[in-house]
């Protein structure tokens, strides 16, 4: 399997926000669980399968305090 990953830039805008809200973010500033970057050389990447994973919890999340 081909792991695939973004860039911050590609990251913000999959979530349609900014760069600095992405870095505000991998500081755990309001964001529960938000995947941990990897650095490559200069590069801040993204796995993508951790951002997707992500994203189901965030999306359960929703479910959960909507049923509540």
């Amino acid at each position: 399997m081909i792991q695939k990953y973004l860039r911050v830039t590609e990251t913000a805008d999959r979530y349609r926000v900014s760069r600095s809200t992405i870095y505000r973010w991998m500081g755990g500033d309001g964001v529960t669980g938000f995947p941990p970057p990897i650095k490559f050389g200069k590069a801040t990447l993204f796995d993508l399968a951790q951002l997707e994973a992500w994203e189901q919890s965030q999306r359960a999340g929703e479910v959960a305090q909507c049923a509540a």
